[in-house]
């Protein structure tokens, strides 16, 4: 999902290698839905070319029941370049996606943060 403008869509699948299914929401309509309901609260921030602002990082990986098995939001701070680095290693929260689908506890407390920047 991506709170970029469609218009950019194409050239970010090419960058990015991405193949799967993309929502494009540049209102952040599912982002204010998500906060609304205290599911994740996704911070947006003011940027040029962004008319409602981007959305910032985040994970949200639910049942189908709604259960909440994993989540996370990056809080932008000038530490993590205002939301550009720090973000959580993705194998660490499919652990424990998986431990939890299985009736078991996180396997990881913390994330380990990658310095990815944009």
């Amino acid at each position: 999902m991506t709170s970029e403008p469609e218009i950019h869509l194409a050239a970010m699948l090419q960058s990015t290698g991405y193949g799967g299914e993309t929502i494009v929401d540049p209102e952040n309509v599912l982002a204010k839905h998500l906060k609304e309901k205290g599911l994740l609260d996704v911070a947006i921030s003011e940027r040029s070319g962004y008319e409602y602002g981007m959305a910032q990082p985040a994970v949200l990986v639910m049942k189908k029941d709604g259960t909440v098995l994993e989540k996370w939001a990056i809080v932008p701070s000038e530490m993590n370049i205002g939301g550009a680095k720090d973000r959580p290693d993705l194998k660490q929260i499919l652990d424990n996606v998986e431990s939890k689908m299985k009736g078991g506890e996180a396997v990881h407390e913390k994330y380990s943060l990658l310095e990815t920047l944009e």
